[in-house]
This record gives structure tokens, C-alpha cells and sequence, in this order.
């Protein structure tokens, strides 16, 4: 049940195989009279493109934490998402608010590190080439 090829429905799903939910979403969908199309987390950039060319009306996430990351990446365009009518359901939700909040607070954590590791691999690497390119530049001078 858990793939990626595209169909006619309006209804999508975000998960990977082998999330350990991937079994409750299928059990999930498959009481939906609705066919679903299964996205990938990967795959994202894909699944924004079928929403905002409304292909997809209605998108069924794991957990707020998915959606959240996806939007902080800039892999969903929410507000487009919002303009257009898409429904968007949760497979797994908080009991309570301070429970959501803290699940939020945790995913934010989670994903500025992330983030913050990339930008000192970047800035890394273009030390690095800057050092290169200054030592090329002092070798082909002399």
C-alpha cells in the first residue's frame, strides 16, 4: 500500500514504509472510500506541486511534526495551501494543548539543529574554496 505512484484521487498521505506508523495510516486510508495517493517525507516538493495545481484536495500527515518540518524547509507552501481549500488531517494528535506545544517546541529544537549544522558545513566548505582559490591565485602570481 505504501508507494508513491500517482492517481486520480483527491486525497493524499505522507509517510514513509517504514515509519512506524506507515501500518495504522494504511489501516487509516483504507477505511476511506477515498483513493489515496502516498507521499514520501522525500517527496514533498512533489506532493506541494499536486496540491497548489489541485490535483490533491485533502493531505493526511503522520503528526503535526511532519507538516511543521515540511513548511520550515520550504518544501509546503502552507499559505497557498490555505488559500486553495486543502484540508489537512493528522494521523496522530496531542491530547492537549500543552502536550501539542511542547511536541512543537521539541520539533523547532530538532530542526534549527539541523539547520544549523548545514550552515556550518556550508560555511565550511566555502572556507575552504576561498582558502583554495586565494592560494591558486598567490601561486599562479609568484
Amino acid at each position: 500500500m505504501m508507494s508513491s505512484e500517482s492517481n486520480a484521487g483527491r486525497l493524499a498521505a505522507v509517510c514513509d514504509p517504514d515509519d512506524p506508523y506507515a501500518s495504522e495510516l494504511a489501516g487509516y486510508l483504507a477505511s476511506r472510500s477515498d483513493a489515496a495517493t502516498i507521499f514520501r517525507c522525500r517527496e514533498l516538493d512533489d506532493l506541494d506541486r499536486a496540491v497548489r495545481s489541485g490535483r490533491v484536495g485533502e493531505v493526511v500527515f503522520v503528526s503535526p511534526e511532519d507538516l511543521l518540518e515540511a513548511v520550515w524547509d520550504g518544501q509546503v507552501n502552507f499559505a497557498a495551501w490555505r488559500a486553495g481549500g486543502v484540508r489537512v488531517n493528522f494521523l496522530r494528535l496531542p491530547q492537549n494543548t500543552d502536550e501539542l506545544f511542547q511536541r512543537v517546541l521539541s520539533c523547532w529544537d530538532r530542526w534549527r539543529l539541523r539547520r544549523r549544522r548545514r550552515q556550518i558545513l556550508a560555511t565550511v566548505l566555502l572556507s575552504v574554496a576561498a582558502l583554495l582559490a586565494a592560494w591558486v591565485l598567490v601561486w599562479a602570481g609568484s
